[in-house]
């Protein structure tokens, strides 16, 4: 979830030393600015969710470049144990990057805590702790379909995999919706980045729209494609869709800017 960015401007003034160069001493103030405990913040959590951004791509590159090798397998395959053997490798090459994002995940670790000095610190804490037990969740789940397509035979075994990825993915969202529903409305911030907030969730909305569009899209179009060049083109599109979204997200968050000051 992206973080939820409040204004809170603190500045602290240095105290001076004393300056003896004459029999009548002079003193110097010195004034610097201390960044705000949400500034810092913020930045803080920019950072670590350009990291989580990164590990993303990096699996839906390996997972586009999976598919590429698997569709060139499959136009010069001749027998149906080719096409086995090639579906073999596409299902192994896709749980290699599951396991390898989660990894990453877990090196990375959980984001930076927000200052629990401000109602909306402690409330962003809150949120991180629900999001922390929803990636949880779906992390154990995929681990679970990674584990099922390394043992798949037949498209029914790898349909059941599948199947019971997105149930487990939809319980965790359920479990997260209702969680912060119980946590309420966020505190409302001081200042300036309250437009800010709601400009980033708007990118992250459209992401969102265009993300399940995509699927919603191939889902309807693989149901009634009976070919295999049918099927590959459909889920080309697909991927194509959703990696468009990441691109268009990415150029919106970098056209908003940092957050503002404060």
């Amino acid at each position: 979830m992206v973080a939820i960015a409040a204004a809170l401007g603190l500045s602290a003034p240095v105290a001076a030393f004393a300056d003896s160069t004459t029999t009548l001493p002079t003193s110097t103030v010195v004034t610097a600015t201390v960044p705000s405990p949400m500034k810092t913040w913020r930045a803080a959590e920019a950072s670590y969710l350009d990291k989580r951004d990164a590990i993303q791509q990096t699996y839906l590159a390996a997972v586009a470049t999976a598919r590429a090798t698997y569709y060139t397998s499959l136009s010069t395959a001749t027998t149906s144990v080719e096409d086995a053997t090639a579906r073999t490798i596409l299902n192994q090459a896709i749980a290699t990057a599951i396991d390898a994002r989660s990894a990453a995940y877990v090196a990375l670790g959980n984001p930076p805590p927000a200052p629990s000095t401000t109602p909306l610190g402690l409330y962003i804490d809150h949120v991180q702790a629900i999001n922390g037990t929803y990636r949880t969740s779906v992390m154990a789940a995929q681990a679970t379909y990674a584990a099922a397509l390394q043992t798949a035979t037949n498209a029914a075994q790898r349909a059941t995999a599948e199947a019971n990825l997105k149930l487990a993915v939809a319980n965790a969202e359920v479990v997260r919706a209702a969680a912060l529903a119980a946590l309420g409305s966020p505190p409302a911030p001081t200042s300036g980045p309250s437009a800010y907030r709601k400009a980033v969730q708007a990118i992250n909305k459209t992401f969102n729209h265009a993300i399940d569009a995509a699927k919603s899209t191939y889902f309807s179009e693989i149901a009634t494609t009976t070919t295999k060049a049918g099927r590959a083109a459909v889920k080309a599109a697909e991927d194509l869709a959703i990696a468009n979204a990441w691109v268009a997200r990415a150029a919106a968050l970098t056209a908003l800017g940092a957050p503002p000051a404060g």
